[in-house]
Protein backbone atom coordinates (compact mmCIF):
# COMPACT_ATOMS: atom_id res chain seq x y z
CA UNK A 1 0.00 0.00 0.00
CA UNK A 2 1.45 3.11 -1.18
CA UNK A 3 1.19 5.96 2.15
CA UNK A 4 -0.12 9.11 0.98
CA UNK A 5 -0.96 12.60 2.42
CA UNK A 6 -3.97 13.60 3.20
CA UNK A 7 -4.90 15.30 0.09
CA UNK A 8 -4.07 12.13 -1.20
CA UNK A 9 -0.56 12.40 -2.94
CA UNK A 10 2.08 10.25 -2.23
CA UNK A 11 4.26 10.69 0.64
CA UNK A 12 7.66 12.61 0.02
CA UNK A 13 9.37 9.08 1.35
CA UNK A 14 7.62 7.20 -1.43
CA UNK A 15 8.13 9.91 -4.19
CA UNK A 16 12.25 9.67 -2.56
CA UNK A 17 12.20 5.81 -2.91
CA UNK A 18 10.91 6.40 -6.66
CA UNK A 19 13.81 8.97 -7.56
CA UNK A 20 15.98 6.39 -6.14
CA UNK A 21 14.68 2.95 -7.44
CA UNK A 22 14.80 5.42 -10.77
CA UNK A 23 18.94 6.03 -10.19
CA UNK A 24 19.73 1.78 -10.20
CA UNK A 25 20.02 1.52 -13.89
CA UNK A 26 22.57 4.20 -14.37
CA UNK A 27 24.22 3.72 -11.08
CA UNK A 28 25.08 -0.46 -11.68
CA UNK A 29 25.91 0.78 -15.42
CA UNK A 30 28.72 3.52 -14.12
CA UNK A 31 30.19 0.70 -11.44
CA UNK A 32 32.74 -1.01 -12.68
CA UNK A 33 32.71 -4.19 -13.76
CA UNK A 34 33.51 -6.15 -10.81
CA UNK A 35 31.95 -4.74 -8.47
CA UNK A 36 28.30 -5.05 -10.73
CA UNK A 37 29.24 -8.33 -10.78
CA UNK A 38 29.17 -8.97 -7.34
CA UNK A 39 26.02 -6.33 -6.60
CA UNK A 40 24.07 -8.72 -9.25
CA UNK A 41 25.82 -11.88 -7.92
CA UNK A 42 24.69 -11.12 -4.39
CA UNK A 43 21.52 -9.09 -4.24
CA UNK A 44 19.65 -10.74 -7.53
CA UNK A 45 21.25 -14.10 -7.17
CA UNK A 46 21.40 -14.43 -3.63
CA UNK A 47 24.57 -15.33 -3.12
CA UNK A 48 26.36 -15.20 0.51
CA UNK A 49 29.53 -13.17 0.67
CA UNK A 50 31.29 -16.52 0.89
CA UNK A 51 29.68 -17.73 -2.14
CA UNK A 52 30.72 -14.68 -4.07
CA UNK A 53 34.22 -15.16 -2.76
CA UNK A 54 34.66 -18.69 -3.84
CA UNK A 55 32.53 -17.83 -7.16
CA UNK A 56 35.17 -15.12 -8.27
CA UNK A 57 38.17 -17.03 -6.65
CA UNK A 58 38.88 -14.25 -3.65
CA UNK A 59 39.14 -13.99 -0.34
CA UNK A 60 35.68 -12.95 1.74
CA UNK A 61 37.68 -9.70 2.91
CA UNK A 62 37.62 -8.34 -0.64
CA UNK A 63 34.21 -8.98 -1.72
CA UNK A 64 32.70 -7.28 1.61
CA UNK A 65 35.80 -4.47 1.45
CA UNK A 66 34.27 -4.17 -2.29
CA UNK A 67 30.82 -4.06 -1.30
CA UNK A 68 31.19 -1.39 1.49
CA UNK A 69 33.10 0.62 -1.68
CA UNK A 70 30.02 -0.16 -3.89
CA UNK A 71 27.49 1.09 -1.00
CA UNK A 72 29.26 4.62 -0.38
CA UNK A 73 29.24 4.80 -4.56
CA UNK A 74 25.48 4.30 -4.32
CA UNK A 75 24.81 6.09 -1.50
CA UNK A 76 26.99 9.21 -3.18
CA UNK A 77 25.54 9.27 -6.56
CA UNK A 78 21.89 8.81 -4.93
CA UNK A 79 22.55 11.76 -2.90
CA UNK A 80 24.32 13.57 -5.86
CA UNK A 81 20.80 12.88 -7.97
CA UNK A 82 18.94 14.48 -5.21
CA UNK A 83 21.31 17.55 -5.35
CA UNK A 84 20.66 18.27 -8.46
CA UNK A 85 16.78 17.61 -8.25
CA UNK A 86 16.58 20.58 -5.16
CA UNK A 87 18.22 22.67 -7.55
CA UNK A 88 16.04 22.28 -10.22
Amino acid sequence: MTKRTEAGQPSAAVIDRAHKAAALPELLAALPRGQRLVVEVMNLDGLTVEEAAELFGVAVSTIKSGTLRTQAAVRAHVAARADVRRRT
